[in-house]
């Protein structure tokens, strides 16, 4: 609701923005990690809903609080990275709706005027006060790339913004684990896979995805995963001494019988079982419970 409020209130003041509304959702934010960093990583995978911006603004924010405490920032500094993530696409607020929604590929005019979003991102944010003097340039370099091929100036990853290389790996992480016009959600593993290999090409800062692995491992914490002896479970924590060996919550036996209840198991401790593969809630037979194994 205060996302969408802020959003909201955007669009309709052109540029007015709730800044106490935002100081609340960034520390909301960085309050629910230190309760249950676990719990609090699910916003970052899957989203359902039509409020694209509004429901992945959240997303980013959970993801990159999380990456810029494992970089082990500042609490100030994490706030800003917060309000970073948070607002990195207030820009598309100026981009046509019909653009936004296109369910086939945008046309070269179409994808020029989205590359604009980060400089009416940096217009809008320019004139406001009380928030980090550092935002409005997250935000406007959210979208470069660590090799220079990103935009809107092609800068390279040296005088790329610290706060920014943090926002934009959460915004592809959280970008791919969503439901777009042009393609369906992928999982939160296929999501991590494709960060990885973004790096290796030097698209994404290479400490940034460390600590993204770091705090969320392979398996990204929510996903499921069929383990070698043929059981399904669901990850339920990262183990930072080991990105494949995340702790699980085991749901069903090998032969893919439900259990009872949840057996949890630190595969970093285990030598019986491992990850062999990850799976599609789909596979399991499951309840349809988003906090099953919990």
């Amino acid at each position: 609701e205060d996302v969408r409020q802020i959003f909201k209130t955007l669009t309709l003041t052109e540029g007015r923005l709730p800044v106490h509304v935002v100081d609340r959702v960034a520390t909301r934010a960085m309050a629910g990690l230190i309760r249950n960093r676990e719990l609090l990583m699910l916003c970052g995978t899957k989203q359902d809903s039509d409020e694209y911006l509004v429901t992945h603004a959240l997303a980013m924010t959970v993801v990159a609080v999380n990456i810029g405490t494992t970089l082990k920032f500042s609490a100030a500094q994490v706030k800003s990275i917060a309000y970073g993530a948070l607002l990195a696409d207030v820009g598309m607020l100026k981009i046509s709706s019909s653009v936004l929604v296109n369910e086939v590929r945008l046309t070269p005019r179409e994808h020029a005027e989205i590359k604009r979003h980060p400089s009416y991102g940096l217009d809008m944010l320019q004139r406001l006060s009380h928030i980090p003097e550092e935002v409005p340039y997250v935000v406007y370099q959210s979208h470069e790339r660590a090799n220079g091929s990103g935009y809107p100036c092609g800068k390279k990853d040296v005088v790329i913004h610290p706060f920014a290389r943090i926002v934009a790996a959460a915004d592809i992480y959280t970008s791919l684990c969503s439901n777009r016009p042009y393609r369906p959600a992928k999982s939160p593993y296929e999501a991590m896979e494709n960060v990885v290999l973004m790096c290796g090409k030097r698209l994404i800062n290479v400490d940034v995805v460390r600590a993204f692995l770091t705090c969320n491992c392979m398996f990204p914490v929510g996903s499921f995963v069929r383990l070698s002896d043929g059981s399904g479970a669901r990850v339920v924590a990262a183990n930072p001494e080991n990105y494949m060996k995340p702790v699980v919550a085991v749901l069903t036996d090998g032969a893919n019988k439900c259990l009872p209840e949840p057996e949890r198991i630190d595969l970093l401790a285990s030598e019986e079982v491992s990850v062999a593969q990850a799976v599609d809630v789909e596979d399991l037979p499951i309840p349809d419970d988003p906090m099953i194994g919990f």
